[in-house]
């Protein structure tokens, strides 16, 4: 399908920066992404007609983002893997079987970890956006600030102070 290909090439852009604007949690916005394509190559392959077709993009990520909160929150995820993931891939066991691997410090870095983001996420979500789209996606600040529709010293001053409060809360000398 050359019409579905230059769809996605057009609109995935725009559909992501949407996605990464609702999304409540970082690792979801891959799979709601997808899930937003599939579903937009199913109503092609049903030769629906569709008439504004960024609009109907959105509606779309807009209709899986709800879903997944939906279907996220009735079930509770088992908390094992998270430790053998590495950005969305299991890890192999195996690599934690090295003789100077401690599961106990990982584990306790990967909580720490998990509960300042948990503990941003619920005190500030814009300047948990801003690390995340800064250093999970790489993105420039100029397109920070233009998805979150902030001026740049504004997204500056967030990512720069958040980054200072974190250090100074969890990180204090004599510490890790």
């Amino acid at each position: 399908m050359e019409d579905f290909d230059k769809i996605y090439n057009d609109t995935f852009d725009q559909t992501l920066k949407y996605v990464l604007f609702y999304c409540q949690n970082p690792e979801d916005i891959n799979d709601i992404v997808q899930e937003t394509y599939l579903s937009l190559f199913k109503a092609m392959e049903k030769n629906k007609e569709i008439q504004n077709l960024p609009s109907y993009i959105r509606g779309i990520a807009s209709k899986k983002i709800k879903d997944h909160y939906r279907i996220h929150y009735r079930f509770k995820e088992n908390a094992l893997p998270m430790f053998f993931r590495k950005q969305g891939q299991e890890y192999d066991f195996a690599d934690y079987v090295a003789s100077d691997y401690n599961l106990e410090d990982d584990v306790i870095e990967k909580l720490e970890l998990q509960e300042i983001l948990k503990e941003l996420r619920a005190k500030d979500p814009i300047s948990f956006k801003i690390l995340l789209l800064y250093y999970h996606y790489d993105m420039k600040i100029k397109e920070i600030a233009e998805i979150l529709k902030m001026k740049e010293s504004m997204v500056k001053n967030k990512l720069y102070g958040t980054i200072q409060r974190i250090k100074k809360k969890h990180y204090k000398v004599g510490s890790k």
